[in-house]
């Protein structure tokens, strides 16, 4: 029997052609004749190995291999799009079409090979539970043969009740809700693996939480009040012209004009520590597509024409190594280059390789983290060079913007959790950009001829923004950023567990400081001190990338266990701390404790409020969802 792939599509139940050629299938010839090819890749996408379906039929030879047949797991390259903490092992590949059709996080096993432990591919790590379906046919040796292996103790086991595979069940129900809420109810039944899986009868899992699925952060969306002011008629006039999309050339814009400004301006924080407008900005888009190098090139294009056509000798593209990087930041002595300039070097890194620099930061004996760290805060540098004088940088200006995809971003993340957890990235402020529009020509704006007005108005502000020296804070400005910082940056931080998205978010308070001061600099209206309004523009800012921040690590709250709480409580509606422990810590004290720290979490960051329902002799204490959250 020939195999075409719309006989397999039908086959399968998935009128989908486009989907099972995007997961690598191809039309083929099997002694002569028409088959098709299913490519094995590895976790980076290269193909390794190819299957060959030759039948749809069972009484006849269905499978053969070209070339090689090592044993590995199926699918393994959908796993880096993959979104969820949980994986599913199925047998087959037509079983991982299907799961990737429904949305559900699959791997195969081809029946030919079987499964071994050595086929547990390190790109797995990221999940922290699986589960094995168990088919009809075969299906206890199947679930047996992961026993054993290191996942064993985050392993469970299911099956589809009266149907014997997902695609059985795909076939059967032909909707995706449906099939969706049937496996979750199939999940909830999950046993653990153990020898004797086929004897096993179904159980309620102790894992109440497990079968709810996380709510999924939203896109960030930017408040119109971001763009208020200078900078912002400057970027609403250039995103006509180009492809990229306005938040690109916005961050792109906070790092120029923050460096243009220079050192001079500053705001006293607590005990002399001064506090500048230097900026870290992260631009996080889609290579090629999301449009960083668009966004750079049309705001350069302006600084160029509207302050110095020489603005260009100021930036860098990487310096490869923090001694690089503390050699260009040091101001040489009179008697070592002949064109001594006695001026501070001034440096604005225009980083659109960013995934390098991180693999640099990484490395145990490289020090460009920590120079970076130190140039934030503009903290004096010094490193002794081999075959050079001590270099000491102790007067400069030096401000980053920095290029990465999100996925480059996330894998980085997770390799290099040491400087994570340091602070390192919390540096940064985070902007997801894209393409947003299709432009048919990229001639450049003509400021010269068409826009005086606003360059005239650029220089005039900019010369005033340099010369400013001590900012303050207007009584109304110090009352709207206290708020903030009591919101961001609570006490109580030692009473729970600090997740990722903690730290991330840990240097807001500074943040909200710094981009107040370039707003008000940036104010033509020049007032005295630094408004309300500046303070609710940086916080505007700051909103967007706490969103961006969230959707990049795909969680709501920062933390798997409060997010899966978050569902729960909003399942319920209203829920006591009662039935809390009842049924979702099954009134065992390790489980409460560890989700007592899960809803202090939720409610330190106002994700849950906490409430009292009153009774005739203790009032109970209650959950439900904020009304921002």
């Amino acid at each position: 029997m020939e195999v075409t792939m719309e006989k397999y599509c039908e086959h399968i139940g998935i009128n989908d052609p486009n989907l099972i050629t995007d997961l690598g299938l191809r039309e083929s010839k099997w002694n002569g004749n028409r088959a098709i090819e299913i490519p094995y890749f590895d976790a980076k996408g290269y193909e390794v190995q190819t299957k060959i379906r030759t039948s749809l039929n069972k009484s006849e030879q269905r499978f053969a291999w070209k070339g090689h047949s090592d044993p590995m797991l199926y699918g393994l390259q959908l796993v880096p799009q993959m979104e969820g903490s949980t994986l599913i092992f199925v047998e087959g590949e037509s079983d991982v079409h299907v799961a990737t059709f429904l949305g559900l996080n699959a791997v195969g096993v081809s029946g030919n090979t079987g499964f071994n432990p050595d086929m547990l591919d390190p790109s797995l790590n990221r999940f922290s539970s699986f589960y094995v379906l168990k088919e009809k046919q075969g299906g206890a040796k199947f679930a047996e043969s992961f026993v054993g292996s290191k996942i064993e103790s985050k392993t469970k086991v299911f099956d589809l009740g009266e149907y014997d595979d997902l695609r059985d069940l795909h076939l059967e129900l032909q909707d995706p809700n449906a099939i969706g809420e049937f496996i979750r109810s199939r999940k909830k039944l999950a046993v653990a693996l153990t020898k004797n899986t086929k004897d096993t009868k179904d159980s309620e899992s102790l894992e109440l939480l497990e079968y709810l699925v996380p709510p999924k952060p939203k896109l960030p969306q930017a408040d119109p009040i971001m763009f208020d002011g200078l900078l912002g008629d400057i970027v609403k006039k250039i995103d006509p012209s180009t492809e990229s999309g306005i938040m690109g050339l916005y961050s792109h814009a906070l790092g120029y004009f923050s460096h243009i400004i220079g050192k001079n301006p500053h705001y006293v924080s607590g005990y002399g520590n001064f506090i500048r407008v230097n900026q870290y900005i992260l631009s996080v888009g889609k290579s090629s597509n999301g449009r960083k190098g668009t966004a750079n090139a049309s705001i350069g294009h302006f600084v160029r024409e509207a302050w110095d056509p020489n603005f260009y000798e100021q930036v860098y593209g990487n310096f490869g190594s923090g001694e690089g990087l503390i050699k260009k930041l040091t101001t040489p002595k009179a008697d070592e280059e002949e064109d001594f300039i006695p001026e501070r070097p001034t440096v604005l890194l225009i980083d659109e390789e960013f995934e390098s620099t991180m693999t640099i930061c990484s490395r145990p004996s490289e020090i460009l983290n920590g120079v970076l760290l130190k140039a934030f805060e503009l903290i004096p540098l010094d490193r002794i060079i081999a075959n050079q004088l001590d270099l000491r940088a102790n007067d400069y200006w030096f401000n980053q913007i920095a290029h990465i995809t999100p996925k480059q971003l996330m894998i980085k993340f997770k390799k290099d959790q040491q400087n994570v957890n340091r602070g390192f990235y919390n540096r940064y402020i985070y902007f997801l950009t894209g393409k947003t529009k299709h432009v048919s020509s990229t001639v450049p704006i003509n400021w010269i001829h068409n826009n005086q007005n606003l360059m005239e108005l650029f220089r005039e502000q900019m010369h005033w923004a340099s010369s400013q020296g001590e900012i303050k804070m207007s009584p109304e400005a110090e009352a709207e950023y206290l708020e903030f910082k009591i919101r961001t940056s609570p006490i109580d931080d030692l009473e729970s567990d600090e997740t990722t998205i903690d730290i991330m978010l840990a240097r807001f308070d500074r943040h909200c400081i710094s981009l107040a001061m370039l707003f008000y600099l940036l104010d033509t209206e020049r007032h005295a001190e630094i408004q309300a309004t500046h303070i609710a523009q940086a916080i505007a800012v700051l909103d967007y990338v706490d969103q961006t921040i969230h959707w990049l690590f795909d969680s709501l709250t920062g933390d798997d266990l409060a997010d899966k709480l978050y569902t729960y409580i909003s399942d319920k509606g209203e829920v006591t701390k009662s039935v809390i422990s009842n049924e979702v810590g099954q009134n065992n004290s390790a489980r409460i404790q560890k989700i007592n720290v899960a809803l202090l979490h939720l409610i330190r960051n106002q994700f849950v409020e906490e409430f009292e329902i009153p009774s005739a002799t203790k009032p109970s204490k209650a959950f439900r969802i904020a009304k921002h959250g």
